[in-house]
């Protein structure tokens, strides 16, 4: 992956409002990791968001076969590897997840 497409998708939503409620990784990680289904939900939405402005822009491709819990697991999984980064704001970190996972060829 280019450095460059990285850092794009990192500092896309750096002043987009609709994605402020959930500021940090460890939030997102708190949220998809909870037992409670109302918080795992919105943990499926925020991510289904940020991928939907992803793919608008022509940053990550995701073929019509993958589900959104798949995406979530990517995001999930790349927590889960890099937890000291979990202080990061919560977008960049789904960008960057998702960008490294599903990049356009």
């Amino acid at each position: 992956m280019r450095p460059a497409v990285l850092v794009a998708a990192a500092g896309l939503f750096c002043g987009t409002p609709a994605f402020a409620t959930l500021d940090t990784g460890k939030t997102l990680w708190d949220s998809c990791n909870d037992p409670d289904t109302s918080k795992q939900s919105y943990c499926l939405g925020y991510v289904a968001g940020v991928s939907d402005v992803l793919v608008g822009m022509h940053i990550i491709c995701i073929g019509g076969h993958v589900s959104v819990r798949q995406i979530a697991d990517v995001v999930i999984q790349y927590l889960r590897e890099h937890p000291g980064r979990r202080d990061m704001d919560a977008d960049d970190l789904t960008a960057t997840a998702l960008a490294l996972a599903f990049p356009c060829k």
